[in-house]
């Protein structure tokens, strides 16, 4: 057994110890009052003290007051046992009340807490009282002239008891006092214990003889209350006994020699008056302690708000809030005068809106009147000191009502610093950012230059070849090489077409799962042995529509990142197709997801096990030419992200280092059910055609190639080289062309303001569109406009027949006229 554990048991004894004596004391004191007629006490101490002890040390000690009992009764019979169990038995039913009070508490300093010991006396009398009498009548006949005559004595005895003895044992046992009471205090004390003395004694002496009553039986009740209003429960509870043990002891001890015993009459007047004081002394007392106890928690509150008031931080204003002085300051605390640069006493009586910029005071005003009193109102604002300086404030102002009348209590906070801290920092990451695009551009352009300059290589070392050689096979092979090179570029143009997403696409219905099987099949000797590519294909997929061949570009770059992301080991690449419904929050975490609806997504799913991606490296996946290798694969999912912005679909990306990467394409779900049917186009004869053709490009180059392609295929051929000098040289003989092939943009005139100016000199001409731009950029233009084809640049010889042959076939007959020179150029 450890010393904490003795500790607590020897504490334990030493109660049971203490409080075995008291009870014993108690019920010897008991037994003087005994009465005449019935032999039963009219005031039972007990019972105060065993309801105190439970109350205060728990029902646990129930033992020392049964054991005080017995030996206070000085017997060891059965009856003597059984009546030290009925004190104890209503002892505990009294603290059983206390302990299931809500909020009880012991030291008496509510009028709740007097009522409800009140009560538990009330229940211990009862409870004694009947238990008792059946014990006694079990025991024996007992000597009372009357069952119900004994029942009351045994009843008021006990209340009497409880209501003299417990409420200063309770009330008293928090007592704690750290200094000594003044003399004057000291003084005061006992001039007041003398008086309750001696008004007691007169009180008795005054009353219990005979059957007059005498005026100074009150004599006690003016001094006991003014000792309760002045201090408290505890004064009234220690009046309260000084009263009543004056009182007993005159009772019992000081009676007169040969003085007949008080009459049960006389017995009954002392309780009367005994209890009705106590009775008064006890709820006075609560109510003066619960009013002292409150009125020092508003001292302290009142003490804390102004230490908070004149302490705090930010400043802090109450205003008015009555019409038609809302605003006016009627306090304010020292960080307000700091923050306006003069005394907190000068602020008072002045307008807050005083102090603002003239432009702010009419909303200031309208949020003070609409302040509300369940919520605060929030509002920047730019202070003026009266030293001129400008200072930014965050004010929080709410209503609150007092009597009846509206006030304002405004909270103002110095937000210069965090105002121009803000400022730096949007200022710093703007630069970032324009360092970020001067880099990504600077990558970019780098990175165009690059491929560029190695297809330029080509082209003009070819074509020099081609110009010395006087071979015709040599020259055949170096144009062979211009070609392939200036298809390059024009891949590398697509590209970057893409990116910006208005790439060149060719909208039909797509069934992915077929577009990830033919893709797959071409590139699997791409991605190496080591790497096994595993397909989850479903079948049966709503179609989406789109351009087949940047899906399979689509495809093909996101496989192939994962087989380069395995750096040649051993890997696996899964790639699924599905359909799935998402919803808004599924769609915030992919990219270029703002303006797309909740609905039916096909998707796209390509997962490698290779290195995974770090945070700052998944950031920059998407910049243009971006690689972690020393050489990249050009645009890559910089043209990704581009082909899937022109698709109106999104891509999610996750990633995790050495663990692997997952890429997700959604594309819109489409109803439309695809064809099974296929269509063999027979390959056409070689057409040749005849008229004039008008060719409308800024570029020389462009109209020289156009020019002689146009030739080969039959046609005169007349050039301009801006939309002026097109309507001009139309104007002239508006009738005399067969098609017009314009450029979408020439410095100096717009091309669909060209075209519009053409129709309205010669509206059926046919009139084919050239740009190195998309179609989709060009029929925002031309939305709902007659246009003959739209030539995307570069372009072949053939391409450029088909649109020709397709213009003419349909077109009117040209009005005959002199022929032209071929390549006339005005």
């Amino acid at each position: 057994m450890n010393a904490d554990r003795l500790r607590i048991v020897g504490r334990y004894l030493l109660e049971q110890a203490a409080l075995t004596l008291v009870a014993a004391l108690a019920t010897r004191i008991g037994g003087y009052f005994a009465g005449a007629e019935t032999n039963l006490p009219w005031l039972w101490p007990v019972t105060g003290v065993g309801l105190a002890a439970l109350t205060l040390l728990g029902i646990k000690a129930w033992p020392a007051l049964l054991l005080g009992g017995v030996i206070g009764r000085g017997g060891t019979g059965e009856s003597v046992w059984a009546l030290a169990a009925v004190d104890t038995a209503q002892a505990v039913a009294g603290a059983l009340v206390l302990s299931a009070w809500p909020s009880f508490r012991v030291d008496l300093s509510r009028l709740v807490d007097a009522f409800a010991l009140v009560v538990a006396i009330a229940v211990t009398a009862i409870a004694g009282a009947l238990v008792g009498t059946l014990a006694t009548l079990v025991v024996g006949a007992p000597a009372w002239p009357s069952i119900g005559r004994g029942l009351i004595t045994w009843m008021v005895g006990t209340g009497m008891g409880g209501l003299l003895v417990a409420p200063p044992l309770m009330s008293w046992s928090g007592y704690r006092r750290h200094a000594l009471p003044s003399p004057a205090r000291l003084v005061e004390l006992g001039a007041l214990v003398l008086a309750l003395a001696s008004a007691g004694m007169v009180a008795y002496f005054a009353s219990v003889r005979g059957d007059v009553h005498s005026p100074l039986e009150y004599l006690p009740f003016p001094v006991a209350i003014w000792v309760a209003m002045r201090f408290g429960v505890r004064g009234a509870t220690a009046a309260t006994l000084v009263v009543s043990s004056v009182a007993l002891a005159g009772h019992v001890l000081l009676e007169p020699p040969g003085t007949a015993a008080p009459s049960e009459r006389e017995t009954l007047l002392i309780q009367a008056s005994l209890a009705v004081g106590a009775l008064t002394s006890l709820l006075v007392g609560a109510v003066t302690t619960g009013r002292n106890e409150t009125m020092r928690a508003l001292g302290e509150s009142e003490q804390r708000a102004t230490a908070l008031f004149a302490q705090a931080p930010d400043a802090i204003f109450m205003l008015e809030g009555e019409p038609p002085n809302v605003g006016t300051v009627l306090a304010a605390n020292p960080a307000a005068g700091d923050m306006h640069g003069v005394a907190p006493e000068a602020l008072a009586g002045r307008h807050l809106a005083d102090f603002q910029r003239a432009g702010q005071r009419d909303a200031l005003q309208q949020a003070l009147e609409a302040a509300p009193e369940d919520d605060r109102v929030r509002i920047e604002m730019a202070h003026a000191r009266d030293d001129g300086e400008v200072v930014d404030i965050e004010m929080h102002a709410q209503a609150f009502r007092v009597r009846g009348h509206r006030y304002l209590l405004a909270f103002d906070r110095d937000i210069t610093e965090r105002r121009r801290n803000e400022a730096e920092k949007a200022a710093m990451e703007e630069k970032l950012r324009e360092t970020q695009k001067l880099e990504s551009l600077g990558l970019l352009a780098g990175g165009i230059a690059h491929d560029f300059n190695n297809l330029l290589t080509g082209i003009l070392g070819h074509a020099n070849l081609a110009r010395r050689s006087t071979v015709p096979t040599e020259i055949d092979a170096c144009l062979e090489q211009v070609e392939q090179s200036t298809e390059r570029a024009a891949e590398l143009c697509g590209q970057m077409l893409a990116y910006a997403g208005k790439g060149r696409f060719e909208i039909g219905h797509v069934d992915l799962s077929a577009a990830v099987h033919e893709t797959t099949s071409l590139i699997r000797a791409s991605i190496g042995r080591t790497v096994r590519l595993e397909l989850q294909l479903s079948m049966g997929l709503p179609i989406v529509e789109g351009d087949l061949t940047q899906i399979r570009q689509i495809i093909m770059n996101l496989v192939l990142n994962g087989a380069e992301a395995t750096e040649g080991k051993a890997g696996v690449i899964r790639v699924t197709t599905g359909v799935m419904d998402a919803d808004g929050a599924y769609l915030a975490t992919t990219h270029l997801s703002p303006d797309l609806p909740e609905g039916r997504y096909v998707f796209l799913e390509v997962a490698d096990n290779g290195r995974g991606m770090s945070p700052d490296t998944l950031a920059r996946i998407f910049d243009p030419f971006f690689s972690t290798k020393f050489t990249g694969r050009g645009l890559g999912l910089a043209a990704v992200l581009g082909i899937v912005r022109a698709h109106n679909g999104a891509l999610k990306v996750e990633s995790h280092e050495d663990v692997g990467t997952t890429f997700r394409l959604l594309l819109p779900a489409s109803t439309v059910v695809a064809s099974a049917e296929t269509t063999v186009v027979e390959p056409a004869p070689i057409w040749h055609g005849r008229g004039l053709a008008l060719v409308v490009d800024d570029e020389p180059s462009v109209r020289h190639v156009a020019t002689r392609m146009l030739v080969s295929m039959g046609l005169d051929v007349e050039t301009a080289a801006s939309g002026a000098e097109a309507v001009e040289i139309l104007s002239e003989r508006p009738a005399a062309f067969t098609v017009v092939l314009l450029d979408l943009t020439m410095p100096g005139s717009r091309g669909d303001e060209t075209y519009r100016d053409i129709r309205a000199i010669r509206a059926d001409v046919p009139i084919i569109l050239m740009s190195g731009y998309s179609h989709q950029e060009a029929s925002n233009l031309f939305e709902g406009e007659d246009l003959a084809g739209f030539l995307q640049k570069p372009f072949r010889l053939e391409r450029l027949r088909e649109f020709v042959r397709g213009a003419t076939a349909a077109a009117p007959a040209p009005a005959q006229e002199a022929t032209m020179t071929a390549g006339r150029g005005r």
